[in-house]
């Protein structure tokens, strides 16, 4: 046969039923193998939070960021929904994040009898305090200081939180045009 005639397929010398056969066969081969490897990746996928595991994530972010006269909280300027979608782009930021809650809820549990979404503001105070002093590289530690800094960072960057700090916002694109008198 001609080399330019080849079909490249090791069954071209099989015809009608046998070739179907054969190509079948193959087919269920490949899919029994990869049977455990679609069952293992099924496993790797993290579960994600439940509904009561959001409840203490967002009382987690207001009592980082509380409301008060000039502000919202934290929860309000979407700052909950902010860190999960950061941490969707981040690797294991959402595996921290889910079991950085988890720890948040049993510690409040062990210590309260309650999900830390049940706690008073100064229980909840008391016990992110305690996370974010605990052994540099444990989970509480990692998880509370982390989430403290990215919340921080994602609420002072929305304009609603910029009156509470007397930011009238960015100088562009309006720049300075009183540059050339002198300070009041």
């Amino acid at each position: 046969m001609p080399r330019f005639l080849h079909s490249g397929s090791p069954d071209r010398h099989l015809r009608g039923p046998a070739r179907a056969t054969r190509l079948d066969r193959r087919a269920m081969l490949a899919l029994t193998a990869a049977v455990p490897l679609i069952l293992a990746a099924g496993r790797a996928m993290p579960a994600g939070p439940d509904q009561a595991g959001e409840r203490d994530f967002a009382a987690m972010i207001d009592t980082l960021l509380p409301a008060d006269r000039a502000a919202p909280a934290g929860t309000a300027l979407g700052i909950d929904g902010d860190l999960r979608r950061l941490a969707s782009d981040i690797p294991n930021y959402p595996a921290l994040l889910d079991q950085g809650v988890d720890w948040l809820r049993a510690k409040a549990r062990d210590d309260h009898g309650t999900d830390f979404a049940g706690l008073g503001e100064a229980d909840r105070n008391t016990l992110l305090s305690h996370g974010a002093q605990a052994q540099a590289g444990t989970l509480p530690q990692v998880f509370v200081s982390r989430i403290r800094v990215d919340a921080m960072i994602l609420y002072h960057a929305h304009p609603a939180s910029w009156p509470d700090l007397g930011f009238e916002g960015p100088i562009q694109p309006g720049g300075y045009p009183d540059h050339a008198r002198p300070p009041a």
